[in-house]
């Protein structure tokens, strides 16, 4: 009895052995099946716009903070599967070169479920619709948002709107405005050596850094005759704290000139490179004494390298006084040779080209190039009234050396040694030193809203031929037949805004005396100033697009229109070649101005 009890109990140890042996077996395997129905799957399908699968393309999946979590590859039929996701918040990421980048977030994972997606990618092509919106400032803000709410953020630049009276488009005043204007010319107008290649792009922008701190920078670059042109200008001006400027300026220019061009110019020997160049370093300060004088005082170093290098510094100087503010007395001096000086008017295009422009060069005697120099001292009057009318007054003295003059034709270097234009067919030699005395005169008035009259009168000393038709057996022999002579000058101007259509016109007639070869009043920068004879500028405005920071303005420019004052000159070999006070020419083109 006692052993019947005995095996009873030993088979239900065995039992309750067994029992716990399978529940330790079973255990492991119960948490695993919790995980599974943890866990969540996000698949889909990747296709093209046509709804075709795109096999093999890479699928992102990225972190709620952006964080790269997976990627996975599509099968043959595009479709995709990313198992085992913990519940939360996903993106997905599609990035293939010949489509659009696909992005999506938040897609919201959870325990047990699968997120089905479809991925739809577009190419460029596909994604683009070309039309006008109907609203041009209204698309160009909404356009500004899409970058702005771009993900990831996109930085969003715009120009700044300046209220410059130059640009009257421009709009409301901002911190820090910038403005400027580029231009596209076609054509040609020779004023001087190496100056303007027939086909050429001239840039200007001023940048106010800070309410004391303004950077000028503008350039050019262009090409004729198998010539390339650049130049490069930049300028720093600070302002004081007693409102006065210090401006620091440098011009670089550049004539990349082909082997021919030296062969022709017998007068120089070619550099190993074939370049002429030039650099213009300035310097000019202002100092306030009192409420009414204004002193501008600085100095230029003109340095031109064309087979020899040839340098001068020119110091000037200007002193305002202002009585009130339509009254002021200018005197100024200047050891420069007749050009822009860096105080001669703000940021414009046309002064913009003459500071990119190559100073003036001639050659001498000993067929040589040589700047043309000068000094200039002058005492000025100015006032104007509340009519619209303004009167200008001066007495000036001048003084020049080297002074430039150009003879035009195809054979000239046979007989004649002068500097070659690389750009035309003009010549440029020396007409020796002259210096007198003169005065000018200048009023305008204004005609209505929309047009103003200039007439304006000079009387000073200028280069004339001796003869209506010079014959000259060399260059010293012309030289001897170009003498100075005082003379009167009368110019006309008109300048006119055409109602409705708002085409600007600017004409001018400079009469000067008869066989000038070198116009009087070199150095006049007074609103009364003008080249000889007939000159006529055309601009007309071009309708802009609103999502563009300026407007675009068309321009017609044409120089000494009715060819007058050409001096026939005859040559040993009857050839004839002729004296060119203003040449005649065209430019045309394109402005924008912002």
């Amino acid at each position: 009895m006692a052993r019947g009890q005995l095996n009873m109990r030993r088979k239900r140890s065995q039992r309750l052995l067994a029992v716990v042996a399978l529940g330790l077996a079973i255990a492991p395997k119960i948490p695993c099946l919790n995980a599974e129905n943890r866990s969540g799957t996000i698949a889909g399908q990747v296709t093209d716009g046509r709804g075709i699968g795109q096999a093999g393309v890479p699928v992102n999946l990225l972190h709620q903070d952006g964080r790269f979590a997976r990627k996975v590859y599509t099968q043959n039929n595009g479709r995709f599967r990313v198992e085992g996701l913990l519940p939360g918040v996903y993106g997905i990421e599609v990035l293939l070169p010949t489509f659009l980048p696909f992005w999506k977030t938040p897609i919201r994972v959870q325990s047990g479920a699968e997120v089905l997606m479809e991925i739809n990618l577009r190419s460029l092509a596909e994604s683009m619709e070309l039309r006008w919106p109907a609203n041009p400032a209204a698309a160009r803000e909404e356009w500004g948002w899409t970058l702005r709410s771009g993900s990831p953020p996109r930085p969003l630049l715009r120009f700044q709107e300046s209220p410059d009276d130059r640009f009257p488009d421009a709009g409301a005043s901002q911190e820090r405005p910038v403005h400027g204007a580029v231009q596209f010319w076609a054509g040609n107008e020779p004023q001087g050596f190496g100056r303007i290649p027939g086909l050429h792009t001239t840039f200007g922008m001023e940048y106010e850094e800070s309410s004391d701190n303004k950077i000028e920078v503008a350039g050019s670059a262009g090409w004729e005759r198998n010539t390339p042109a650049a130049s490069f200008h930049t300028a720093w001006t600070r302002q004081s704290v007693e409102g006065t400027n210090s401006t620091l300026s440098a011009t670089v220019r550049q004539l990349f000139l082909p082997p021919e061009y030296w062969r022709s110019a017998s007068i120089v020997s070619s550099p190993a490179d074939g370049r002429a160049q030039s650099v213009t370093v300035s310097l000019e300060n202002e100092k306030v004494f009192g409420p009414k004088f204004l002193l501008r005082y600085g100095t230029l170093l003109d340095t031109v390298n064309i087979g020899q290098k040839t340098s001068r510094w020119s110091p000037f100087g200007r002193i305002t006084y202002s009585p009130s503010n339509d009254r002021r007395l200018v005197i100024e001096f200047t050891t420069a040779s007749p050009r822009m000086l860096p105080s001669d008017g703000a940021l414009t295009p046309q002064i913009n080209e003459q500071r990119l422009a190559i100073p003036q060069l001639s050659s001498d005697a000993d067929s040589r190039p040589v700047l043309e120099g000068g000094s200039h001292v002058e005492a000025s009057w100015e006032q104007e009234w509340d009519s619209g009318v303004r009167l200008q007054a001066a007495a000036f003295y001048d003084s020049l050396s080297a002074v430039a003059f150009a003879l035009g034709g195809t054979e000239i270097n046979q007989w004649m040694a002068g500097l070659p234009d690389p750009f035309t067919n003009l010549y440029y030699l020396s007409g020796g030193n002259f210096s007198g005395e003169g005065v000018r005169v200048a009023v305008s008035s204004k005609i209505g809203s929309n047009s103003e009259v200039i007439v304006g009168y000079s009387y000073a000393s200028g280069l004339r031929g001796t003869a209506d038709n010079l014959f000259a057996q060399n260059s010293h022999d012309l030289r001897e037949q170009i003498q100075p002579q005082y003379g009167h000058s009368l110019t006309v101007q008109l300048q006119t805004t055409i109602p409705g259509i708002q085409t600007q016109l600017l004409t001018a007639y400079r009469w000067v005396p008869r066989n000038t070869i070198v116009a009087p009043d070199l150095y006049n920068r007074g609103f009364g100033d003008s080249n000889p004879y007939l000159n006529i500028i055309l601009l007309q405005p071009i309708p802009s697009p609103e999502i563009l920071p300026g407007h675009f303005q068309a321009l017609a420019d044409f120089s000494n229109f009715l060819g007058q004052g050409y001096l026939p000159v005859d040559l040993p070999n009857g050839e004839r070649g002729f004296l060119v006070p203003a040449s005649r020419s065209f430019r045309g083109g394109f402005n924008f101005i912002f």
